[in-house]
C-alpha cells in the first residue's frame, strides 16, 4: 500500500458559525465577515429574516427529502458558479426542523432527522466552497448542556465560531460585537486577508476585518452566564463575573487585559 498525502497547496475552504439570540447582528456579522475577505456569498434563508442585502436563493421545500436534495444541489451549483464561492445557511435551527419527516413525532422520526442531516453533512464537509452557518443559542455546545447531535456535528465541523452580542442602542454594524470563541490552530488566513503581526483585539466592528484570535476562556463563560440570566454583557458586568469566578491570578490578569484593550459596546 502506498501512502497518499493531502496536497497542502490546494485552497482550504473554511467553515464558520455565527450564533446568538435574536437581534444580535448575526446576519450582519456574516456579511462583514465576507466583505473583509472578499468572499462572494449567496444565502439560503430558512427563516426569511436575512435582511443584510446579500443575494438569497429561492427555496420552497415541502418535505425532508426535498430539503436534502435542495441543499445538496445548491452546494453543487455554487461550486460550479463562476461568481459565488460561499454559501450562508441562515436559520440552522429551522433547517434542522425541516429535516424532520412529516407525521407523528417519535423517537424514530428524530432518528430519521439525524440520518437526513448526515446526508447533507457529508456534502458540507467536503464542499469546495466556504460555508457559513447562522444559528440561535441552541447551537452553543458545552459540557453542561444536552446538545443535539445536529449542533454537535456542526460545531465539530467549523473552523471558527463567533458569539454575536448586541452592545449598542441602535441597529448598525457598530452596535453589535462579535467575539471569537473558537479558532482552528494552524489555519492560514484567507486570500486577501491582512496578516496580523501583533495579537489582535478579538472584538470586531463594522469597519474592521475579522481576526482569528480567541477571547480568554473565562470571558466566554461569563458572557454565556450573563446571557442565560438575561443580563447584558458589558465591561462592568463581565468584570464582576470574572471576580466571582476566577481563582487564578494569571487568568485574571489575562481577562482584565482583554477588557482594558477593547471598547466593549462602544
Amino acid at each position: 500500500m502506498v501512502l497518499e498525502f493531502i496536497d497542502e497547496t490546494q485552497t482550504r475552504y473554511l467553515k464558520t458559525i455565527f450564533y446568538g439570540i435574536d437581534g444580535t447582528g448575526k446576519s450582519t456579522g456574516a456579511k462583514i465577515y465576507c466583505e473583509s475577505r472578499g468572499l462572494k456569498p449567496v444565502v439560503v434563508d430558512f427563516d426569511n429574516t436575512n435582511h443584510s442585502g446579500l443575494p438569497r436563493l429561492k427555496c420552497d421545500w415541502k418535505s425532508d427529502r426535498e430539503v436534502i436534495r435542495g441543499v445538496n444541489s445548491i452546494i453543487s451549483d455554487v461550486e460550479k458558479d463562476p461568481v459565488y464561492n460561499t454559501l450562508i445557511l441562515d436559520g440552522v435551527g429551522t433547517f434542522n426542523n425541516l429535516l424532520l419527516p412529516k407525521g407523528k413525532e417519535s423517537q424514530h422520526t428524530y432518528l430519521v432527522r439525524t440520518q437526513n442531516f448526515k446526508k447533507i453533512w457529508r456534502e458540507l464537509l467536503h464542499a469546495n466552497i466556504h460555508i457559513i452557518f447562522i444559528g440561535q443559542k441552541d447551537m452553543i455546545v458545552t459540557e453542561d448542556n444536552e446538545s443535539s447531535k445536529f449542533a454537535e456535528m456542526i460545531n465539530n465541523m467549523v473552523d471558527y465560531k463567533f458569539h454575536c452580542l448586541k452592545t449598542g442602542k441602535g441597529f448598525s454594524g457598530d452596535d453589535f460585537t462579535y467575539i471569537c470563541t473558537k479558532s482552528r490552530d494552524g489555519v492560514e488566513p484567507l486570500i486577501g486577508e491582512p496578516l496580523v503581526e501583533e495579537p489582535a483585539v478579538p472584538v470586531y466592528k463594522k469597519e474592521e476585518s475579522f481576526k482569528h484570535e480567541e477571547a480568554p476562556r473565562l470571558i466566554n463563560e461569563c458572557i454565556d452566564a450573563l446571557m442565560e440570566r438575561g443580563r447584558t454583557p458589558t465591561a462592568e458586568t463581565i468584570e464582576m463575573c470574572i471576580k466571582d469566578r476566577c481563582k487564578d491570578e494569571k487568568e485574571y490578569a489575562e481577562c482584565m487585559k482583554w477588557l482594558k484593550n477593547i471598547n466593549f459596546g462602544g
